[in-house]
């Protein structure tokens, strides 16, 4: 009987064919940045401009000062469109736009004020309906009745 069980498991072993361990591998951790990030460089100190330079770098930053200061803004011309009340005809309008990312501006102030970027492709005019001759979609005025179901037979 023990001899009877040792041959069945002599042939079931010699059925096995190992040919592949598989190991378990750990990832490394990563240390470094991947070689494409480049580190931000760092400012050079100003100790070594000499002073005339710093006051050429000075007087080009107030010149382009007061250029900036001069020039108006061109959306002061513009008129703001009133926003107008709304009522059930009134319609949305779409703007596909991409979200760069969110950056802080300030007011006069020294308010933070967080705002959100977005980068507005070349939009098309898809379908524009002057106000004239839009019509709101029409309903059906047709009423749907429910049959009731039963069966008649006629004894003839």
């Amino acid at each position: 009987m023990a001899t009877g069980n040792l041959n069945l498991l002599r042939n079931a072993f010699s059925k096995l064919r190992i040919d592949h361990v598989f190991t378990r591998s750990l990832q490394r951790p990563r240390y470094r940045p991947p070689y494409w990030y480049a580190p931000k460089e760092s400012a050079t100190p100003d100790e070594f401009l000499t002073q005339e330079n710093k006051q050429f770098i000075e007087e080009v930053m107030q010149d382009k000062m007061q250029l900036q200061n001069s020039l108006q803004s061109p959306l002061v011309n513009i008129d703001q469109n009133q926003t107008s009340a709304w009522n059930p005809r009134t319609r949305r309008v779409g703007l596909i736009a991409r979200k760069i990312g969110n950056y802080p501006l300030w007011t006069k102030d020294g308010k933070k004020v967080l705002t959100t970027l977005l980068q507005v492709v070349d939009n098309h005019v898809v379908k524009y309906i002057p106000p004239e001759e839009f019509n709101p979609m029409k309903t059906s005025s047709v009423q749907w009745k429910e049959m009731e179901i039963g069966m008649y037979v006629s004894w003839i």
